[in-house]
């Protein structure tokens, strides 16, 4: 038996930032807004991080 194992961390991410026409800063929150989900590099650089799991 074989197994693939496919990583994509950021697929939601770059799906949105692909489709828009505009690249600024793009956080990714959960339902509530609370936690930072995934963050682009720019806006990384800007101070926000994804909350730890």
């Amino acid at each position: 038996m074989l197994w693939l194992y496919l990583h994509f961390p950021h697929l939601l991410l770059d799906h949105i930032r692909r489709d828009r026409q505009d690249q600024r800063p793009l956080v990714i929150v959960e339902g509530t807004g609370q936690h930072v989900l995934q963050a682009c590099p720019e806006a990384r650089n800007r101070g926000f991080r994804p909350a730890c799991a």
